[in-house]
């Protein structure tokens, strides 16, 4: 039965993007190895999920890319990620996995870390990838977006990570 809006995703005006959907990517991207490319940060479900995807982009061993190279891959292409803790570094220790003895080292240090050494630090000391990559679609947003985001992703397909320097 329709609902007020109609039919999902026929219920959204003709051209909105299917926002919804996008996190669909999880199914079609993997790499040649039958490992994912992706992993979606959040509901696992499309109840109460908006249209801001919180994801890391993987490499063929499972082993996230870091966001701040795959950032500036992204830039090159003009699409615009947002990288980083969410904003809010309780929230990015809470959806990685990051406890208080995870956190420690980056008090213990002369002087108060920047961000990438804060990164840099919590990966060397705990093998965590404490950062995300975010994704967000709107009313603006279109077909062509999506798509040049999916051929962005698709991009890192069976390349390996870079290994994590100091």
């Amino acid at each position: 039965m329709p609902t007020a809006r109609g039919e999902r995703p026929a219920g959204f005006e003709d051209g909105t993007t299917d926002f919804l959907g996008l996190p669909a990517v999880t199914i079609g991207l993997h790499h040649s190895n039958g490992s994912p490319m992706v992993r979606i940060l959040g509901p696992t479900t499309m109840e109460e999920r908006g249209a801001t995807i919180a994801f890391l982009l993987l490499d063929p061993a499972g082993e996230p890319y870091e966001v701040g190279a795959a950032q500036s891959e992204a830039v090159e292409q003009a699409i615009s990620l947002r990288t980083g803790c969410f904003c809010n570094p309780g929230d990015g220790e809470v959806a990685h996995h990051l406890t208080r003895d995870d956190m420690a080292p980056c008090f213990f240090t002369p002087a108060p870390p920047t961000f990438d050494q804060r990164g840099s630090i919590i990966r060397q000391s705990t093998g965590k990838t404490p950062n995300t990559m975010r994704v967000s679609l709107g009313v603006v947003s279109n077909f062509a977006d999506v798509f040049a985001f999916v051929r962005f992703a698709a991009g890192f397909r069976d390349r390996p990570a870079p290994t994590a320097t100091g």
